[in-house]
């Protein structure tokens, strides 16, 4: 209830209770590494992340998120390797197409939205409509970032734009 009336950080101290007995946890995952980007928190981020992999391998967003850390520290050797591993993981989920959950939710709240009432009660059910959209154009424009960045390095190894 916290996170959808963007009181992000106070669920991101929630969530943190969370991790703690389940460090790979999507739900608190997902909040308390937002919460840790939107604070520039790098070294928190990392802990998370590093904590989330331990229990999850693939993990994407322990993945994507220790990519940032990295690349903001200018760990460039160490923030290759897991944005590579982040790309794969990427593929391998099918990231950049949207859910059928997303997609489904996306028409419900559609049609919802052209209810009159509901419209009126509800003014966010219209935007929710896009979520799966603006979802999968987020994810691959951080994969078209990864790209170019994995190409760069390569190419002359030395620092690189801002991870996004």
């Amino acid at each position: 209830m916290l996170t959808s009336r963007g009181r992000f950080a106070e669920a991101a101290i929630l969530y943190r209770e969370a991790l703690e007995s389940n460090p790979a946890d999507d739900s608190a995952l997902f909040t308390v590494l937002a919460d840790c980007r939107r604070r520039g928190a790098v070294d928190e981020a990392i802990e998370y992340a590093s904590r989330a992999l331990r229990s999850d391998q693939g993990n994407f967003m322990a993945l994507k998120t220790l990519g940032w850390a990295y690349v903001t520290q200018r760990n460039h050797d160490a923030a290759r390797i897991v944005i590579a591993q982040a790309l794969n993981r990427f593929d391998e989920l099918k990231l950049g197409e949207p859910s059928t959950v997303l997609i489904a939710m996306g028409a419900f709240c559609g049609l919802a939205a052209r209810v009159p009432g509901l419209r009126r009660r509800f003014p966010g059910l219209d935007s929710m409509s896009r979520v799966g959209a603006k979802t999968a154009q987020e994810l691959n424009d951080w994969r078209s970032w990864a790209e170019r960045y994995l190409a760069w390095h390569r190419r002359d190894g030395a620092a690189s734009p801002e991870a996004p």
